[in-house]
């Protein structure tokens, strides 16, 4: 996996939820999350997180609601997945990342799961527990609108 620091994130995402409070995974499920359960998704990079945006958007548009903020929190809060640990973790059905980030939430042993980009299998991403007793130690810059090259989205209809 490509380096990246630990310790900052970017989450990206746009108007239909909050942007930092994890009810769009509540409520839809993610690779590491069943319905249900509440997790904040945020990529490592700022570009891994477009990416991994763009990645769930239908038509490549990028919707003018998108906003972006830039967060850190302290190592010490985030654990590191091993993918040997978890085989099938990348698999469409989601079945065995799912099963995964479920006893990850459910055991609170650290705020974020830090795990790999399904989107590049270099990448990471980060996995944050908005329920974890040490949430607060996360601090986040002010929300920006997502700014990017023209030439990466369709132009609106």
């Amino acid at each position: 996996m490509a380096p990246a620091e630990i310790g900052m994130a970017y989450r990206i995402s746009g108007g239909l939820h909050r942007l930092f409070d994890g009810e769009g995974a509540r409520r839809y499920g993610g690779r590491w999350n069943s319905p249900g359960r509440a997790v904040i998704y945020a990529g490592l990079s700022y570009a891994i997180s477009m990416l991994e945006r763009l990645i769930h958007l239908n038509d490549l548009t990028l919707p003018p609601s998108d906003r972006w903020v830039r967060l850190r929190f302290p190592e010490r809060l985030a654990e590191i997945m091993d993918p040997a640990a978890s085989p099938g973790w990348d698999a469409a059905d989601m079945v065995a990342s799912r099963r995964f980030g479920d006893a990850w939430l459910a055991s609170r042993r650290s705020l974020i799961l830090i795990v790999p980009s399904v989107v590049t299998k270099q990448d990471r991403n980060a996995v944050i527990n908005p329920e974890h007793a040490e949430f607060p130690a996360i601090e986040a810059t002010s929300e920006r609108a997502v700014r990017g090259d023209p030439r990466l989205f369709r132009a609106s209809v």
